[in-house]
């Protein structure tokens, strides 16, 4: 019960939960439920505007194979759309380039608008980024709009 406590805790920002964005794994088809990190193609502390390149997935399929027209499996380059994000920066990688699928919807990253907040973010542990996220980074109008471009 203390390590939940400690963890909320610190979760509690200093800073206003409208200032964060969460990344998260894309559903990039109807049959996709998992994706690879392949690599981040920016680093904690850049600016991240629409039209930047964000990160690269690996993905066994992007189509049904009865709609397939060639083979769509391989890497992925997101492409950020998000027009309201001008002016952020990448806070915080939670998870690194790695073969081991991840879910759709698993928290990847966090952007924040100002350096204070990346600084603050990279101070928590990662289990109070978690809680952070859970508590503050679920409203539905606040998300990353992407375009993926195959390899």
């Amino acid at each position: 019960m203390r390590a939940t406590r400690a963890v909320l805790a610190a979760a509690a920002s200093p800073h206003p939960a409208e200032h964060f964005l969460a990344v998260r794994m894309p559903k990039l088809s109807p049959t996709m439920t998992h994706g690879s990190l392949h690599r981040w193609l920016k680093q904690p502390g850049d600016p991240v505007d629409t039209h930047d390149l964000l990160y690269s997935l690996q993905t066994r399929s992007l189509v049904q194979p009865e709609n397939a027209i060639g083979k769509f499996a391989g890497s992925v380059t997101m492409l950020v759309e998000s027009s309201d994000i001008n002016g952020y920066r990448l806070g915080r990688l939670l998870r690194h380039a790695a073969p081991t699928p991840l879910p759709i919807g698993e928290l990847l990253a966090i952007l924040c608008e100002t350096p204070p907040e990346a600084t603050w973010l990279a101070t928590l542990p990662e289990p109070a980024v978690h809680a952070f996220a859970a508590t503050h980074l679920t409203h539905p109008d606040r998300h990353m709009t992407y375009q993926a471009f195959t390899a």
